[in-house]
């Protein structure tokens, strides 16, 4: 799976943006696999969504993490993100920088390192991205488990 190798990349990089733009991507994009599976193997787990964009706000809406995941991706493809209503418009949000007491999410970051990638949302909270893709990355592996994607039938 891509996934794993950008994440560990990003881990051991975390103050890379290549790193965190690639782990972002990958994440984004094993939904998109999740969503191709179902279509082939378990169509009821998708009915309503006619494409992997559709999937994906389904997603987004279970979980508040992986919604930020999809965000960062459209921000990544397309620059600057004019409809809807994403956690931000641009993907110059993502940056890497250094991070003091209180200036992100309680646990997210990692203290004493110089810089680490984070995004700033549109209602100003600062998230680490290395722990938004991790927990994004948890919630899209239980929903593997759940529609009976194992490491053999998978496709990402």
């Amino acid at each position: 799976m891509i996934v794993s190798p950008n994440l560990r990349e990003l881990r051991e990089g975390y103050g890379d943006i290549r790193h965190a733009f690639n782990a972002i991507a990958a994440v984004d994009a094993l939904a998109g696999h999740i969503w191709r599976w179902c279509r082939d193997h378990a169509p009821q787990e998708i009915v309503g969504a006619k494409n992997d964009i559709g999937f994906k706000q389904r997603l987004a809406e279970a979980n508040a993490d992986f919604a930020l995941v999809r965000d960062m991706a459209k921000a990544q493809k397309h620059v600057h993100l004019d409809h809807g209503a994403p956690a931000l418009k641009g993907a110059d949000q993502i940056e890497a920088r250094r991070m003091g007491w209180g200036q992100a999410r309680w646990g997210e970051g990692r203290w004493g390192s110089p810089q680490q990638v984070v995004v700033e949302t549109d209602l100003g909270e600062v998230r680490v991205v290395e722990a938004v893709l991790g927990r994004a990355l948890m919630f899209l592996e239980c929903e593997m488990e759940r529609v009976g994607i194992t490491p053999s039938t998978s496709t990402g």
